[in-house]
């Protein structure tokens, strides 16, 4: 019995010993499973915090442009942080950003940046992103070394890097509080649960610079406002609450709130999908082209769909097509054409808002036309100028608002206003752009050289007049033929007109003249009384004679 309750003893220290070897095999099993998986996506050291969720990576951790396939992960897999692949077709090959981008499938499309390096800052394949010993996170260009942005925390005590589940990047002292953290310098996106404080702003990625045109901005009085080259606001909220307010606030429910010191929401706007529990990522978003959206992730179709956005109508947002163009509206939205018909593009119909890039002639120096100058007359249309803002109003009547532009040598192009207001607003600056449609109340005129061909067709008139932007791509098109075939046909029915009043012409002097050498007509045959001095020749007389 004794030998049966020993061996009962040592087979359950047996089993407990081999079950916690069982516990520890598979811990490091678990352990070195997720280890190889961050060592995969380019991270060399991970750990979990059991309060917050985080993947964090050591001072001394890097990655290269080289190797833009190596990306730092959050732990819910939903955001990535490396070398960007979403530079534009127009940029340099050898061009990349920086940043946070959502990690939501193979698709460049959604995998949109949140946050990026800079603000934008480009840089070439032969860059690494670090985390430097002394604690700040550069962006470094090989093999000069050169260090073209640095986080400046090297005085912090920087210990480890975390990017957190909801996007935020952030550096982490030695007790674990956060030294430093994306959330705090917001380049064109807001993601829920991250603030706007005065005079942080968001800025319209731009694909050509480092910051574009556009931006979204917190003034110190608590308004938001979008503006254009901070001088021109287009949108606003229109509130005041100077000195009283705190920040303003974007939630995963989808709204955007504005909040006053004692944490009150005191202005709102929300997304048509608000609070819709399905719905789990959200993004305030600064486009390019000017305006301010809300973007929900729509889990089932994989894209991104627009919940709210700022300016309806993209044609109200300024310089929304760019120098020398118009913006207007058809069934898909807006549409930008060009500002006159010597453009390339005249009549092609841009199918995209591209500010800053129509592809739209630049204007021609009215300096050197070859004849004079005329008045291009476009009805329904608001034109602007964008550098710089020389635009001046003046109370005219339509007629004397064209006649005043026209005789003005510094005037490029004048609008009046159809609503009752008498104003004339006179352009000096051949950046011009605008925006016509039907609900439009105002005429526009746009000076330009006198064109021969126009001026014969026009007869002593020298206005042309131009019809604001059409909503079907191939109207005038098919105007523009129709025009030229009826002038040729008016041209050819004239030559041939022409042709046969000098036939005619040419026939009668004929006849006229053989009446002159031939008297004896039918008159001379028919009067016996008809007298006639008659001259003869010295051999008509001496044949007689004989």
């Amino acid at each position: 019995m004794g030998v049966t309750r020993n061996r009962g003893v040592n087979y359950e220290k047996f089993i407990e010993h081999f079950q916690g070897k069982t516990r520890k095999l598979e811990t490091f099993e678990r352990c070195s499973f997720v280890l190889a998986v961050f060592v995969f996506l380019g991270s060399v050291f991970c750990c979990f915090c059991e309060e917050v969720a985080m993947v964090s990576v050591p001072l001394g951790f890097e990655i290269s442009g080289f190797d833009r396939s190596r990306i730092w992960v959050s732990q819910n897999g939903v955001f990535a942080f490396g070398f960007l692949e979403n530079c534009s077709k127009e940029d340099e090959v050898d061009s990349f950003l920086v940043g946070i981008r959502y990690n939501l499938g193979d698709n460049e499309v959604v995998n949109v940046p949140v946050w990026t390096v800079g603000g934008g800052l480009r840089v070439s394949m032969n860059s690494t992103i670090r985390l430097s010993r002394d604690g700040r996170l550069i962006l470094e260009d090989n093999p000069s070394g050169v260090i073209v942005w640095s986080s400046d925390t090297s005085s912090l005590g920087i210990r480890k890097a975390s990017l957190l589940n909801n996007g935020n990047l952030v550096l982490v002292g030695i007790e674990d509080n956060v030294l430093w953290q994306s959330f705090n310098s917001p380049t064109s996106t807001l993601l829920p649960g991250q603030s706007l404080h005065f005079p942080q702003t968001l800025r319209a990625p731009s694909k050509k610079s480092i910051s574009s045109y556009y931006s979204f901005v917190i003034r110190h009085s608590g308004e938001l406002a979008l503006v254009w080259e901070n001088n021109v606001t287009y949108w606003s909220n229109h509130v005041n609450l100077l000195g009283s307010f705190k920040e303003a606030i974007f939630d995963g429910n989808g709204l955007l709130g504005l909040i006053d010191i004692s944490n009150k929401t005191v202005w709102s706007i929300s997304s048509k999908d608000f609070d819709e529990p399905s719905l789990t990522l959200r993004r305030l978003k600064m486009d390019s082209d000017g305006n301010l959206r809300i973007y929900s992730w729509n889990h089932v179709l994989h894209e991104w769909k627009v919940g709210w956005q700022a300016v309806e109508n993209q044609c109200d947002v300024f310089g929304s097509c760019g120098l020398y163009s118009l913006c207007g509206l058809n069934s898909t939205g807006a549409v930008c054409d060009c500002l006159y018909q010597d453009s390339v593009n005249w009549g092609s119909g841009l199918s995209t808002v591209d500010s800053g890039s129509s592809g739209c002639k630049k204007m021609v120096d009215l300096g050197n036309c070859k004849m004079n100058t005329s008045m291009m007359v476009m009805r329904q249309t608001f034109l602007y100028g964008l550098y710089p803002p020389q635009d001046v109003d003046i109370m005219l009547s339509e007629k004397a608002c064209k006649e005043y532009c026209s005789n003005d040598t510094n005037c490029i192009a004048a609008t009046s206003k159809n609503d009752g207001s008498g104003i004339c607003t006179i352009k000096r600056t051949s950046f011009i752009t605008g925006y016509g449609n039907p609900s439009v109340s105002a005429t526009s005129f746009l000076k330009v050289c006198l064109v021969p061909l126009a001026v014969s067709a026009r007869g002593t008139n020298p206005d042309v007049t131009a019809k604001p932007i059409s909503t079907s791509r191939g109207g005038d098109s098919k105007n523009f033929t129709a025009a030229i075939a009826l002038i040729v046909s008016v041209t050819a029915s004239g030559f041939v007109a022409i042709e046969m009043f000098v036939f005619w012409f040419m026939y009668r002097r004929r006849k006229l003249k053989a009446h002159i050498r031939i008297p004896f007509g039918k008159d001379a045959q028919m009067n016996a009384h008809y007298n006639s001095l008659i001259r003869l020749s010295f051999e008509e007389i001496k044949g007689d004679n004989i």
